[in-house]
């Protein structure tokens, strides 16, 4: 397993060159946007540029807000276009990630979902953005959310990758034979966040990742192409609800 974190505004500066010697990291996942917000994540811009530098296959998630009355492709077009401002979806980045934590189930009916609705308006939005990307993406989520879905009944959700949060793992990062959970349609993972409290250098807690193989699988997944290109500077961006 390779390891990685991913972070967002909330993290503040990180010093890239330090955490990845110090947690020998090979990926980071950036924070890139949130639901139909018009700006990127204050500090993706700059996130990217700096885990690049620091030698990390870097990689953005996308934090969706569904409603049932927003287009599910409109989303994912905003969330490409926001992902280019900030340097992504060049040769050597990881897939694009998404984020499904929300509404909660007791808010679904509230913003015009069912539960097969809101499954279909996500594999829409992942179908969309897998088509603009050139990349299969990858969903986040947790099993009680994922359950409540009824993701299981899904068979075309297992044609995404699984990033799954399972705080499962001892205290320190997972070794070969751990795993997190893994749901049906999925029948294996591809990154696991094991932890929300990775302590960066300045103090601040960090979400801790594993990637699930080695360096050929993860060179398998990435974009192709001669090298990695970086931006000449972060985009501007804004200030969103979620760390």
């Amino acid at each position: 397993m390779l390891r990685g974190i991913d972070c967002s505004s909330y993290q503040g500066v990180i010093a890239w060159p330090l955490v990845a010697e110090q947690c020998n990291l090979r990926f980071a996942i950036v924070k890139t946007a949130e639901g139909m917000g018009s700006s990127p994540d204050v500090k993706a811009g700059s996130n990217v540029i700096a885990a690049n530098k620091a030698g990390l296959a870097v990689g953005g998630y996308f934090f969706l807000h569904p409603q049932a009355s927003m287009k599910a492709e409109a989303q994912a077009k905003l969330h490409f276009t926001l992902a280019q401002d900030v340097g992504l979806n060049r040769p050597g980045d990881l897939p694009p990630f998404v984020d499904l934590e929300g509404p909660l189930p007791t808010s679904w009916s509230n913003v015009g979902f069912t539960p097969s609705s809101l499954r279909g308006w996500t594999l829409d939005y992942l179908a969309a953005l897998g088509s603009l990307w050139g990349m299969v993406p990858c969903l986040y989520s947790y099993p009680d959310f994922l359950m409540q879905l009824g993701v299981g009944g899904e068979p075309a959700f297992s044609s995404f990758g699984l990033w799954m949060a399972s705080f499962t793992s001892p205290s320190g990062w997972p070794i070969d034979g751990q795993h997190p959970m893994v749901l049906r349609p999925w029948t294996s993972w591809q990154f696991w966040q094991w932890s929300s409290n990775l302590k960066l250098p300045n103090g601040v807690g960090c979400d801790a990742d594993v990637f699930n193989g080695g360096e050929t699988e993860l060179q398998a997944i990435l974009q192709k192409g001669d090298a990695v290109v970086t931006t000449g500077g972060p985009a501007a961006g804004s200030t969103d609800s979620k760390a």
